[in-house]
């Protein structure tokens, strides 16, 4: 008869601590997730109105979504298609709205277009785009 010998198993205590440690790194990030979802009435009910919705509030918006997408929030979400595309979009209104813009909405509009295009382009990879910089169509 042959014995076989069965393998040892050795288990040091820093495996041990190591795989507690994200047991409990996997538990805490599925609490958060279902925290999450749980939005009470209550939260929902105390949210700020909205914002005005005026000429400022959509460029604000707009230019905001394109600093977004240049990753000026968080480097990780950088789209710089989409960043061109909001820049664009707002070149797009500066043009719909020639002549019906206050002397103040121009002169925001302008601001606006004029330092994110400046950004876009400093931005890495930016100005490495295919495409034309962002507002430099000819019309």
């Amino acid at each position: 008869m042959s014995t076989s010998k069965k393998p040892k198993l050795i288990v040091d205590e820093d495996w041990n601590r190591q795989v507690e440690r994200e047991k409990q790194e996997v538990s805490a990030e599925s609490e958060n997730e279902e925290s999450m979802d749980q939005i009470s009435m209550d939260d929902i009910e105390n949210l700020p109105p909205p914002p005005p919705a005026n000429f400022e509030t959509l460029v604000s918006g707009l230019a905001t979504q394109s600093l977004a997408a240049m990753g000026q929030f968080d480097p990780t979400q950088k789209r710089l298609d989409y960043a061109k595309h909001y820049i664009d979009l707002l070149e797009v209104v500066q043009q719909k709205t020639v002549r019906n813009l206050t002397g103040q909405e121009h002169d925001m509009l302008k601001t606006v277009l004029h330092q994110l295009r400046l950004l876009f382009v400093s931005v890495p990879g930016g100005n490495d785009s295919q495409d034309k910089t962002p507002g430099s169509s000819e019309s």
